[in-house]
Order: C-alpha cells, then structure tokens, then sequence
C-alpha cells in the first residue's frame, strides 16, 4: 500500500501555527489518479477535512499512533 502514497505531508507545525491543510489538500487530491493515496499527518483527527476528501471521491482511514500524532490516508476512488 505505501506504494500508492503520492503525497506525504506532516501538517502539524503548520496547524500549530494556526494554519489548516483544508485547501492545499482539496487541490492537491483534486488532480490524483484512481488508487493514488495522500497522507496527511496531524495532532488530532481531521473530521471536517476527512469528511470534505470522502465527498471529493476519497476512501479515507486513520492510524492514531499517540495522543499528538494522527496519520490520516486519503485514496482517490
């Protein structure tokens, strides 16, 4: 599976500095291929971004690897 991840991107100091990954991963998984998976790594779990890429045409699943750490995978259907 880690094949497919075409996009790794750790948005945690970003979000700690008050920023969201929103937009950047909409257009980012906007131009995937079918099967193409983009992780997103954050300090929490994402619920509005996960549920916006799942209406985009993602298939999307979490690992919460410690309190601080959410690997979040987003697979163009």
């Amino acid at each position: 599976m880690t094949d497919k991840i075409v996009k790794i991107n750790d948005a945690r100091e970003s979000i700690a500095l008050g920023n969201h990954p929103l937009g950047d991963v909409m257009a980012f998984i906007a131009g995937m291929n079918s099967g193409d998976i983009y992780q997103l790594i954050t300090p929490f779990y994402p619920a509005p971004l996960i549920e916006k890429a799942q209406e985009a045409g993602c298939a999307a699943w979490s690992q919460k690897l410690s309190p601080e750490q959410f690997n979040n995978f987003l697979c163009k259907i």
